[in-house]
């Protein structure tokens, strides 16, 4: 297995945060099992440092979550727990954001084919 490209090294500050997070139990359940994931991973001083598959199996997730996790953080800080992260890219995020205002023209003229197909009319 390769070695991994991302560790975890959290602050006190970010383990308290997390740690208070996790235990109050509140919020989605998918942010919950994120800062799980980050307070189990961490290599610092004060968390275990587990590896991705040790971390996968106690909290009953796939590895490749654990790394996407643990790379998200990495990258954003603690918007890794939120489910929708900062692009990094601004032309692809403009570029798919034209593909995205394109999408109702388009999918509009193949809606009407595929009705009349539907309805036993021929196109």
């Amino acid at each position: 297995m390769p070695a991994k490209k991302y560790h975890v090294f959290l602050s006190d500050e970010e383990r308290s945060h997390l740690e208070k997070f996790v235990s109050t139990g509140t919020d989605k359940a998918r942010r919950i099992t994120r800062a799980r994931i980050l307070l189990l991973a961490d290599e610092s001083e004060k968390g275990p440092g587990k590896t991705d598959k040790e971390v996968s199996e106690a909290l009953g997730v796939c590895m490749r979550t654990v790394a996407k996790t643990r790379e998200c953080f990495v990258e954003n800080g603690l918007e890794a727990l939120n489910d929708i992260v900062p692009v990094k890219n601004q032309s692809f995020q403009d570029e798919m954001r034209q593909c995205l205002q394109q999408l109702p023209a388009a999918s509009s003229e193949g809606y009407g084919k595929c009705y009349k197909t539907f309805s036993g009319q021929t196109c």
